[in-house]
Order: structure tokens, then sequence, then C-alpha cells
């Protein structure tokens, strides 16, 4: 699939190449097997070859990014708690109370940094529709973080050229980091929330 998209963008210049940059983000949010962040580094590549101008690859993978985002986030807030209604594991009540308990407690800084957690965007996304934030101050947050994120590929993919590919590599090393801290959180925080229901039930027992 990389090969399919990266072939056709290096094709194209001007508003084609724009658009399928902005496609590509876009549906990276939606179907994440898509390489949307290796065509983004690509992209700037392209940039640095003088094919695609800097602003316009931002601005277009930038707007892609966020709306794909922000469709999550409307599927979360719109069709969550009637997935739940119907029986979704995925949308079980015990998941909702944690979404729920994890944005209290972090708030709108997990949808700031949410393009930097690779292997978690569109769980965040949806996460915070089911917990009903602010669609504003989402909005917001969202727009800074893929501004910041996509800026840094691209301008990393203008800088090293040729050698782009270094780029991907780094991604996908920073990617498998980023699973395994992901895995290793989620393990203790559900390791912590069986000690703690353990330890209500011994003080409920005693009284």
């Amino acid at each position: 699939m990389e090969e399919f998209f990266l072939n056709i963008i290096k094709s194209m210049s001007g508003p084609y190449g724009y658009w399928l940059l902005g496609v590509s983000a876009f549906f990276e949010n939606i179907v994440p097997p898509i390489p949307g962040d290796t065509v983004t580094v690509f992209g700037g590549y392209l940039v640095g070859r003088g094919q695609l101008s800097l602003a316009g690859t931002v601005l277009a993978t930038t707007a892609g990014s966020f709306a794909g985002f922000m469709t999550m986030y409307a599927a979360g807030r719109f069709l969550g708690h009637e997935l739940l209604k119907h029986g979704s594991r995925v949308f079980a009540r015990e998941t909702i109370d944690r979404v729920h308990g994890w944005f209290e407690r972090y708030g709108m800084g997990v949808v700031l940094v949410n393009r930097f957690l690779s292997g978690a965007r569109s769980v965040i996304s949806i996460c915070a529709g089911i917990a009903r934030l602010s669609p504003w101050l989402v909005a917001v947050c969202g727009l800074v973080s893929c501004l910041i994120w996509n800026g840094l590929l691209i301008w990393a993919g203008s800088m090293v050229g040729e050698n782009w590919g270094l780029i991907i590599t780094m991604l996908k090393k920073y990617n498998a980091a980023m699973a395994v801290a992901l895995a290793l959180g989620a393990a203790v925080w559900v390791a912590r929330s069986i000690l703690q229901r353990r330890a209500k039930r011994r003080i409920e027992k005693k009284y």
C-alpha cells in the first residue's frame, strides 16, 4: 500500500499532489493500515525537491489529519453509547467508565499529544467523543497536535532528501517503542485497578 500512494503522489504536483496527501492523512485515522505518516514524510521529500510547497504540504496533511480525527471524535460522541446499548464489547460500560476517568485525570493533555501516540490516535479521538469532551477544545487541541506532528515530519523529509527512508525507519522504531510503553501502561493500570478492588472488598467485609 505504501508503494501505491508514493508512486501516485510522486507523479503529481500542484493541487492533485496536495489532495492526495490530505486524503492519505484523513484515512490514516479511519483505516490505520494506511501509511499516513510515511506519505507525509514523502511529501516533505517532494517539498525538498521543489515539487510541492512547504505551506501547501503542511496545510493539506494537517487538514486531512484534523478532519479524520474529528470524524472519529464524532463517531465516539454520537455512536459510542448506541453501540454500548446493543451489547458491543468494545464499548462496554466498564470501558466507558474507565475512559471518563482517564480524561478526568489527564484532561485535554491527552488530545494535545494524540498525534505523537501513533498506536492510540484513533482510540483517543473515539474516547474523547464517548467522554463527551468539549468539541471546541478537542478541535483546538487536535488541530495543534496535527500541525506540530505533520510539520515535524515534513521538515524532516525535506531535510534528508533522497534519504527520506531513514525517517521512516526511525518512525517505525518510535512506533514500536510507543506500543510497548502503551502496553506496559495498560498492564499497570489493570493491575492497579484489580488491587484497588480487592482492597475495597476487604474493607467492606470488615464492616
